[in-house]
């Protein structure tokens, strides 16, 4: 039954994501019957079967869909088929895909593809049908007519000397048409089920950790904790200025050490960070350790409601976040003490400096305490930023690289499997047989089908009295 249900609310999502059925449903009184029996029988399954896909209810969803595309001024009546079995629901489905394949030429596979997760979202979002998109469609399908009339046969007169020439054109367009009716009848055939790649019961990994869903959410929680301490503190790093030129005594003088004016100048707007990149412009890099955050908390809230990626993690980016958060674990090293502090800072204006640098480096420790006693606090906020976004970064590194040690690897002998059924069910369908693929080679997932509370069945039977009694003064 959930099976069928998936079928059903799939069926639906793919139809009206396409705009060429989204016009047809609109102009097409048939097929827009069709379409409303689609949405009747999901109902159906919802009330009667208390059917639902990720815990949500679909066909009130399809319901509105349905009214925004047809455009219908007057109310539209939608209800449950009480009397109406699985097998008939199931032969429905089956009609109406058919139906589609042959009226409208769309794939039977991409009808029944189950690769996009069905969501609230993606149905409000494809119920757009413009003036601007009639008015196309309008003029394609009337381009269809004029060519289907321009093909009709018209009788003329034939050379002796072409008719060879011709003979073998038409052969060639008979096979043609042969083999595209082939895989016409193939596509609408009922007995052929999606391809395993577009199936959301196939899963084509080799292990499925239960834990992976938890474990992709920790992450994500983690490195966005990261990112925003790790940005945090290289913006503090890069713009807080340290007057360091003035101010100081001991016998210490810059211009011992620096003749260039600019140098001198800068050394009143120093960088606690140093002399590497600084400033606004450190500040807009750090904003690409925002990137694969960004891609890990994207891919997780996807893959966790599809169930062929919710027990595997995307490698890319949790990659690029082991590379560039492990490289910046080794810059914030150098903030994590004041010590690691004052020897790069001793480093950097060795290489400043242009003169006396013997006498510099030996006159430093001197220079240093002087620089501690005067900006103390703004050094210890900057240890203290740097000591705690480095700890967080190594926890979160750890856990990314468990993540990819324990993500399940292709199952390429199933997929192997799989592809080799599907191509027998194929071959079973062109010498008009049937062949059953092997259900090992698909996830089973049970679902039990609870029975309403009393009070659930209170609300539906007073629904259900509410529903006749606006039956009955509508007929009056």
């Amino acid at each position: 039954m959930q099976e069928l249900y998936l079928k059903l609310i799939y069926l639906a999502k793919n139809i009206i994501k396409t705009e060429k059925l989204r016009y047809f449903i609109y102009k097409d009184a048939e097929f827009r019957d069709k379409f409303l029996v689609l949405i009747n029988n999901i109902l159906t399954l919802e009330t009667n079967f208390e059917m639902s896909f990720e815990g949500q209810t679909y066909a009130k969803e399809f319901a509105k869909a349905f009214i925004l595309i047809t455009k219908q001024a007057e109310k539209q009546r939608f209800e449950t088929f009480d009397d109406k079995t699985q097998d008939q629901i199931s032969d429905d489905l089956d009609q109406l895909v058919k139906f589609i394949v042959k009226e409208y030429k769309v794939p039977r596979t991409k009808l029944l593809d189950q690769t996009e997760l069905v969501t609230v979202q993606v149905i409000s979002q494809s119920t757009e049908l413009t003036n601007k998109m009639i008015e196309k469609w309008d003029q394609k399908v009337q381009e269809s007519k004029t060519e289907q009339t321009a093909d009709k046969p018209v009788e003329s007169v034939t050379k002796p000397a072409d008719l060879e020439a011709k003979n073998n054109q038409n052969l060639d367009n008979a096979a043609n048409n042969l083999f595209s009716s082939l895989n016409q009848n193939i596509l609408s055939n009922p007995d052929i089920p999606p391809i395993p790649t577009q199936d959301a019961r196939f899963y084509p990994y080799k292990t499925k950790p239960k834990f992976m869903p938890t474990f992709k959410i920790i992450l994500s929680v983690l490195s966005a904790i990261s990112t925003i301490l790790l940005i945090t503190t290289l913006s503090y790093l890069s713009l807080t200025r340290l007057d360091i030129k003035n101010g100081f005594d001991n016998g210490f003088d810059w211009n011992t050490y620096v003749k260039d004016s600019n140098k001198l100048t800068f050394l009143e707007r120093f960088p606690l960070v140093g002399l590497g990149v600084r400033g606004f412009t450190s500040v807009i890099s750090t904003l690409f350790y925002i990137l694969p955050t960004a891609f890990i908390c994207s891919y997780t809230k996807k893959s966790n409601s599809n169930p062929r990626e919710k027990y595997r993690m995307s490698l890319l980016p949790v990659i690029v976040f082991l590379v560039l958060f492990g490289a910046v674990t080794a810059t914030l090293s150098n903030f994590a003490s004041i010590s690691n502090i004052s020897n790069a800072w001793k480093k950097e204006l060795l290489g400043f400096i242009t003169d006396e640098k013997e006498k510099f480096a030996s006159q430093f420790d001197s220079f240093w305490q002087q620089v501690v006693n005067k900006y103390g606090p703004k050094i210890n906020i900057a240890v203290i930023l740097s000591i705690t976004s480095m700890s967080l970064t190594i926890v979160t590194l750890i856990v990314a690289v468990i993540l990819l040690i324990v993500n399940p690897k292709l199952d390429r002998e199933k997929i192997q499997k799989a592809t080799t059924e599907y191509q027998k069910v194929v071959l079973a369908a062109m010498n008009g047989e049937k062949y059953e693929m092997d259900p090992s080679i698909y996830d089973h997932v049970e679902v039990q089908i609870k029975e309403p509370s009393k009070f659930k069945l209170f609300l539906m039977k007073f629904k259900s009295k509410k529903d006749k009694s606006n039956d009955q003064k509508e007929d009056k």
